[in-house]
């Protein structure tokens, strides 16, 4: 399995965390609280944890090709969800996942 992770810097990170979760469960199951949150999606799994000023993301996929894909999702919705605060995120390097 792969992974790779980002965060951003917000004190509305429990906020988007919830947003992203619930936008995202009217087509995959999705669970969130305030604090974390998963997506199942068809090629890969998100997964979100917020703290009081960062939001940080998880992508998890079999193939290089699907783990991009998860990642373009969550960022397209975070940039459009989070305009007002211009956050993108900054993946790290992907890496070997147990």
């Amino acid at each position: 399995m792969l992974t790779s992770e980002a965060s951003v810097a917000t004190v509305n990170a429990s906020l988007y965390l919830k947003k992203l979760c619930k936008h995202f469960q009217h087509k995959v199951e999705a669970q969130w609280d305030d604090h974390q949150g998963i997506a199942h999606f068809p090629m890969g799994i998100g997964t979100f944890a917020a703290s009081a000023d960062r939001l940080t993301m998880c992508c998890q996929a079999e193939t290089q090709e699907a783990l991009e894909k998860v990642q373009w999702i969550i960022d397209d919705h975070l940039i459009r969800f989070a305009r007002k605060e211009n956050l993108v995120p900054e993946w790290s390097g992907v890496k070997l996942g147990q």
